[in-house]
C-alpha cells in the first residue's frame, strides 16, 4: 500500500515563539498481510494480519519561526515528528482497512481445467 505526496503541518505558538513546521514525504510504502479462511458460504471477511511501514522516500522539513536558529530547530525535531506522523498514518490505515475489510469478502471456486486448486473469481462488497 503506497500514499503519496503527504505534508503534515504543524502551528506552534509559545510566549516568545511562534510558527510552523512542515514535513513532506514524497511516498510512504507498507506492507499488507491479509488472511480469510476459504469456505463455500459467502461472507467470510478477511482479517488485517499485519501492517508495517516498509519505506519511506522524499522527506523534507520545513521550520518557521525560529529565525537564524530554524536549521537547529529542524534537527532536533526531526526524528520525533517523523515518528509520530508515521505512526498516526499507520494507525489511521490500520483503522481504515479493518473496517472496508468488515464490508469484502473474496470467493473461490474449483476450476478442475486449469489445476486442482482453488482459483480465487472474485470480490464481494457488502
Amino acid at each position: 500500500l503506497m500514499v503519496r505526496g503527504m505534508l503534515a503541518c504543524y502551528s506552534f505558538k509559545g510566549r516568545r515563539v511562534k510558527g510552523e513546521l512542515a514535513c513532506a514525504y514524497d511516498r510512504v510504502v507498507f506492507n499488507v498481510k491479509l488472511s480469510q479462511r476459504v469456505r463455500a458460504e459467502v461472507g467470510n471477511s478477511p482479517q488485517l494480519v499485519e501492517l508495517s511501514l516498509s519505506s519511506v522516500e522524499g522527506v523534507r522539513m520545513d521550520v518557521h519561526g525560529f529565525g537564524p536558529l530554524n536549521w537547529i530547530a529542524g534537527k532536533k525535531v526531526t526524528d520525533f515528528v517523523q515518528e509520530t506522523v508515521l505512526q498516526e498514518v499507520e494507525d489511521e490505515l490500520k483503522f481504515s482497512l479493518e473496517y472496508q475489510l468488515a464490508n469484502l469478502a473474496f470467493y473461490f471456486q474449483i476450476v478442475e481445467s486449469v489445476s486442482h486448486n482453488l482459483t480465487p473469481v472474485g470480490i464481494i462488497v457488502q
